[in-house]
């Protein structure tokens, strides 16, 4: 969420990292505290982009992404325009993130509060491979040069190993 009449900062993230330490030198602005140059394509983590600025290489200034190797260029970023939500709005929006280990299928959705999910992402990832087995879960979250207000309301994060 941003401040009335200033431009867009860069949004925020649900990341699922090797560990706890601090994000990476150089990775604050578009990077959203994520990853920088020095560590793209030499990580592994999972993260959900809600990005409210857009940057070279994104689709708009208003989408979700999933980053695995790179913030830039992302195959998976959708625009949140096309189900009419928009993260600079200051309305309390919802997301939630679904994956399924049998099937390998990763799913985002997202709405205004008052409305139902809709299905932005459908993403067929292997997350065993893509995350080390001990993570770090939480939120990161940038506003280079602006201003923004990133405000988490309310948060569950659910695990449960099939053996």
């Amino acid at each position: 969420m941003r401040t009335p009449h200033t431009p867009p900062a860069n949004g925020m993230a649900f990341i699922m990292a090797p560990d706890n330490g601090p994000p990476p030198r150089t990775s604050q602005g578009s990077s959203i505290g994520i990853m920088d140059e020095s560590s793209e394509d030499n990580v592994q983590q999972l993260a959900v982009e809600l990005d409210t600025c857009k940057d070279i290489g994104d689709i708009d200034g208003n989408h979700i992404a999933i980053d695995t190797k790179s913030v830039l260029n992302s195959v998976t970023a959708k625009s949140l325009n096309n189900i009419r939500v928009n993260l600079t709005s200051q309305r309390n929006i919802k997301v939630r993130v679904d994956y399924n280990s049998w099937t390998n299928l990763l799913e985002v959705y997202a709405a205004y509060a008052s409305d139902p999910l809709v299905k932005v992402i459908k993403l067929q990832i292997d997350l065993e491979g893509t995350v080390p087995r001990s993570i770090f879960v939480g939120f990161t979250a940038s506003t280079g040069s602006f201003t923004e207000r990133h405000q988490l309301l309310d948060w569950k994060f659910t695990s449960t190993v099939y053996m």
